[in-house]
C-alpha cells in the first residue's frame, strides 16, 4: 500500500505555515490591545485610533460610513454641522479613508462591530440600498461605564463606577485631565493607594476639576458584607451584574438616559483568564436580562478589561472603589482618609456607604 504521508519538504511547509498563521494571531491580539489602550486612554495619535474612538463612542456610526465621517470631522475637524465648501472637501479627511480604517477594526480586529442587523444586511443589499436603511434607522446612545472592585479580603466588598451617559463626553474629560496636567505639572496618575501627603492637593484638586466641569457624570456603588461568603470572586460577579442593571433602571426611571439605550463595560484587569470568563458570563447574563428585564430596549455592547496604567477613567473608578473602602474598611487618619471623605462628600455621599440605598444627583450606592 503506497505511504500517504507528506513528502518531508511538505510537512516543513505545513508547519512553516501553522507557525507564520499563529504569530500572526498573536500580532492581531497584541494590536487590537492598543487599541483598546489608545481609545480608553484618550491617546489618539493616530487616524486609525481616532476612527476606533468614534466608532466606540458614536454607535450608529459602526453602521453607516457616512455618519462615521460627520462624527470624525466634528471631533478631529471643527466641524460644525453646517454646509461645507467644495473646496473644503479636500482639505478634510476623505470617506474612502474612513471607511478603509472602519473595516478593518472591525473586521480583522473584531472592534466596535456593526450591529447584528445590518451585519445580515451587508452582502444582501446594495450598498445604495443599505445606506439608504441605515440613515432611517434611529441610533441607539452609548452608556460607558468604568468600574473597579475593592474589598475582595476585607469586611466589606465593593465596586466602585464611573457612568457617562452621552460616550462622547469620555474624550472631553481627558482633555480636560490633560489641560489641568499642563498647567499645574502633574505628571503622575491617579491610584488611591499613592496617595500621601505631598499628592494630596494634586489628587482634590483634579476632582474638583472633574466634577465641576463634568456635571453629568455620576457614580454608582454597590457594597456587601463579605462574611459567610464561600467565594468573594462569585460574589464580586454577581455584584457587578446587580450594579449595572440596577444602575440603568435608574437612569432610565429618573429620566437621564431613557431606554433604549446601548451599555458598555471597561474595568480594571485583575488576571486575564479570569476576567475573560468573568466578562463573557456576565455579558451573557445581562444579555438575557436585555430582553427578559429591559423589553430588549437595552443592548449589551463590548466588555473590556484593561491595566489601569495610561486608562484614566479607570483609574477615576480606582479613586471611587478605594475611597469607599476606606471607608467601610479601613478607616483611620490620613492623607487617604482626607481624600476619600472629600470626595465622597463632593458626589452627595457625605458619611460614606451605609446600610441603606441612598440616591443623589452624581451618586448612587446599591445594595444586593
Amino acid at each position: 500500500m503506497a505511504d500517504s504521508s507528506p513528502e518531508p519538504q511538505d510537512a516543513e511547509h505545513v508547519e512553516a505555515s501553522l507557525q507564520e498563521t499563529e504569530s500572526n494571531e498573536v500580532q492581531r491580539a497584541q494590536k487590537r490591545i492598543l487599541i483598546l489602550e489608545s481609545v480608553g486612554g484618550g491617546n489618539l495619535r493616530t487616524m486609525e485610533h481616532r476612527v476606533a474612538w468614534i466608532l466606540n463612542s458614536y454607535p450608529e456610526a459602526r453602521d453607516s460610513d457616512i455618519k462615521l465621517q460627520l462624527a470624525y470631522w466634528q471631533e478631529f475637524e471643527n466641524y460644525d454641522g453646517g454646509p461645507i465648501d467644495p473646496a473644503e472637501l479636500l482639505r478634510r479627511t476623505r470617506l474612502t479613508s474612513l471607511a478603509r480604517a472602519r473595516a478593518t477594526l472591525q473586521n480583522d480586529y473584531r472592534l466596535f462591530v456593526a450591529s447584528p442587523e445590518v451585519r445580515r444586511r451587508r452582502g444582501t443589499l446594495s450598498e445604495e440600498e443599505r445606506q439608504r436603511a441605515l440613515e432611517q434607522a434611529p441610533p441607539n446612545p452609548l452608556i460607558c461605564i468604568y468600574a473597579d472592585e475593592s474589598g475582595k479580603t476585607s469586611d466589606y466588598l465593593i465596586w466602585g463606577s464611573v457612568w457617562f451617559l452621552h460616550a462622547p463626553d469620555t474624550l472631553r474629560l481627558i482633555r480636560i485631565l490633560g489641560e489641568w496636567r499642563t498647567a499645574r505639572r502633574f505628571t503622575k496618575e491617579f491610584h488611591f493607594k499613592d496617595i500621601d501627603r505631598s499628592v494630596l492637593p494634586e489628587y482634590m484638586d483634579a476632582i474638583g476639576v472633574i466634577l465641576r466641569e463634568m456635571p453629568a457624570v455620576s457614580f454608582k456603588a454597590i457594597t456587601h458584607p463579605r462574611r459567610g461568603l464561600a467565594r468573594a470572586d462569585e460574589a464580586l460577579n454577581t455584584m457587578l451584574y446587580f450594579l449595572i442593571r440596577r444602575g440603568v433602571e435608574h437612569e432610565n426611571g429618573t429620566g437621564r438616559a431613557l431606554l433604549p439605550r446601548t451599555v458598555q463595560l471597561w474595568k480594571d484587569l485583575e488576571e486575564e483568564s479570569r476576567d475573560q470568563l468573568f466578562l463573557a458570563e456576565l455579558h451573557e447574563k445581562l444579555s438575557q436580562a436585555a430582553i427578559s428585564v429591559f423589553e430588549a430596549r437595552l443592548r449589551v455592547d463590548e466588555f473590556f478589561a484593561l491595566s489601569s496604567r495610561n486608562q484614566i477613567l479607570i483609574q477615576l473608578a480606582d479613586l471611587f472603589a478605594g475611597s469607599l473602602n476606606r471607608i467601610l474598611n479601613t478607616p483611620g487618619v490620613g492623607p487617604k482618609d482626607e481624600f476619600a471623605h472629600f470626595f465622597l462628600d463632593a458626589v452627595g455621599m457625605p458619611n460614606g456607604p451605609t446600610g441603606a440605598e441612598q440616591t443623589g444627583d452624581m451618586s448612587v450606592q446599591l445594595q444586593l
